[in-house]
């Protein structure tokens, strides 16, 4: 889009244009984007602007086309509190993907104007303490541009179905330096091509629902990134113990194998997990929708789901792992931001609750964690699907494991603590050791170092074992050495006919253990209960099955 030169002298003045490349304001266009950037910069440094506030008032129609689906918006963009005649500079980006019809200037006068593609910088003259920028246009997504492998937080989903559509919202965004007091969006959706349709916003990592003809205001950070999903669902509605509502959306007109209210009662059982472990209510409204897109994938946020299917990949029973996970991004990720990290805490929650509930998942965890790939937690930057093991699997049970060394009421004290930390900010491993150091009054930087700075896991073997029968007694002895020399705390399991015993023991390279048992010992398990990702193997030891879990 090119803009060129006009000076506003009234306090209104409206253009009207009939395509996208057609000249709208006076501007001295840039030939590339880093003579934009450097003049961007200089600006921003040398202008000190006063308070103010943004509000965006954002209208959509949706319609339905034999080849797609077709919008019209407008977006009006207010100042309030300017001071009268202090030129101010802001920054406009408009989107490529929208048709701009015209744009109007109220109250305020456009000194210059400096742009690169669709960026602009603009100099305005305020003629009152109000101002305003209003843009009119129009978009349309046909069939062909769908885009339904990316994730549903993703702002390039796009999906056209025959009761349901999803699509990102281009907005022409105002930048402005950090000055800014307020930016808000009020959205209000007036037209969609269904009388009893269903609408839901994604905006940083909020889910939140929109009713046709009311409008809907959201603080926002600039630049956020929009996601509109629409269609004809239908809801079922409950409530935890705790008073949280859980509302269940699903396509009308489509089959399903899981019973919706199965899929209530469950997620009731998650979020009444995750409130009484974590002490902290995130919303108290939490929306779960089915896209059934056919996929077992989903999206967490702040306040509910976005789900492909409930039921696994092959299996007709609810994906509960999947639905537990996503839930869990409420607290991490949508509540406290961690990162790549939040995929790992979020994980060590789904395989808590799902345990809790007689679902034991934690040796599964640790084969894909043993078969991820080799790279440090520390060194990951972003949630790829090459790193899924690791983040995933491997971080889950990094957290399980420092649940083993702390014990469970230092564990979740720190998970608190964490959470409160780090409310409506990111934080990085750094902060998390941190956070449990203190917790704990303990120096972790060894637990740390191990787990999150190397790629290598425990690898226990057992060595010298001796096996002496005095006076009806067996007394079992032996060595476990540690070939990667991990310091770390381990269970070990000794069946025989009569029972079982089970010891902790400090592994630091190797230690000596010895048991004194009734019957003769049959089996040996080290790490029974699946605390940590280590190299799993048996064998045999004079008669003596040897089990490393």
């Amino acid at each position: 889009m090119t803009l060129v030169l006009i000076i506003l002298v009234a306090s209104t003045v409206v253009y009207s244009h009939k395509n996208r490349n057609s000249e709208i304001l006076s501007a001295t266009e840039l030939t590339s984007f880093e003579d934009y950037a450097s003049l961007r910069a200089k600006v921003m440094s040398e202008y000190n602007y006063p308070n103010y506030e943004i509000v965006v008032l954002f209208n959509l129609s949706l319609e339905k086309s034999i080849l797609g689906v077709k919008g019209n918006m407008v977006e009006q963009i207010s100042f309030s509190n300017l001071i009268l005649n202090e030129p101010i500079w802001v920054e406009i980006y408009i989107p490529e993907k929208v048709h701009l019809n015209s744009v109007q200037f109220s109250h305020i006068n456009i000194l210059k104007s400096v742009c690169y593609k669709e960026w602009c910088l603009l100099l305005i003259n305020p003629l009152s303490k109000d101002g305003a920028v209003t843009f009119n246009y129009s978009f349309r997504f046909s069939f062909t541009e769908q885009n339904e492998d990316a994730p549903f937080n993703d702002p390039y989903y796009t999906s056209i179905k025959r009761e349901k559509i999803a699509l990102p919202l281009s907005l022409a965004s105002i930048g402005i330096n950090s000055a800014t007091t307020a930016w808000k969006v009020s959205f209000l959706l007036f037209k969609t091509p269904w009388e009893d349709a269903k609408a839901f916003l994604i905006v940083n990592q909020t889910l939140i629902p929109l009713t046709v003809g009311e409008k809907r205001v959201i603080p926002t950070p600039q630049n956020s990134q929009f996601l509109l999903f629409a269609g004809r669902f239908k809801e079922i509605t409950g409530n935890t113990t705790q008073g949280i509502t859980i509302r269940v959306y699903y396509p009308l007109d489509e089959v399903f194998e899981i019973f919706p209210g199965e899929v209530l009662n469950w997620s009731k059982d998650v979020i009444s997990t995750y409130v009484y472990l974590y002490s902290i209510v995130p919303s108290g409204n939490y929306y779960i929708i089915n896209w059934n897109t056919g996929k077992a994938k989903g999206n967490g946020f702040l306040d509910g789901i976005i789900v492909g299917m409930w039921s696994a990949k092959g299996d007709v029973g609810l994906n509960k792992m999947l639905m537990a996970h996503e839930l869990a991004h409420s607290w991490f990720g949508g509540y406290a931001d961690f990162g790549v990290l939040n995929e790992a805490l979020a994980t060590f929650s789904d395989l808590y609750v799902e345990n809790k509930f007689g679902e034991n998942w934690y040796s599964v965890a640790e084969d894909k964690a043993l078969y991820g790939d080799n790279t440090p937690i520390v060194k990951i930057t972003k949630n790829v699907p090459e790193y899924q093991h690791i983040l995933y699997y491997k971080g889950a049970l990094i957290f399980r494991s420092l649940q083993f060394i702390l014990g469970n009421e230092t564990f979740f004290e720190g998970l608190r603590e964490l959470l409160n930390e780090c409310h409506g900010k990111e934080c990085n491993l750094t902060d998390v050791q941190a956070v449990f150091e203190n917790v704990s009054g303990r120096n972790l930087n060894w637990f740390f170092k191990e787990w999150f700075y190397s790629t290598k896991v425990p690898n226990y073997d057992v060595r010298n074992l001796k096996l002496d029968q005095k006076g009806g007694k067996y007394f079992l002895n032996f060595e476990i050495i540690d070939k990667n020399n991990f310091t770390m705390p381990l269970e070990v399991k000794v069946l025989t006919s009569r029972g079982r015993i089970i010891k902790k023991v400090w592994v630091a390279g190797n230690v000596e253990v010895s048991f004194e048992l009734e019957d003769k010992p049959l089996k040996i398990i080290l790490d029974p209960n699946e605390w940590m990702v280590n190299i799993n193997r048996r064998e045999k030891i004079d008669d003596i099955e040897v089990v490393i879990e």
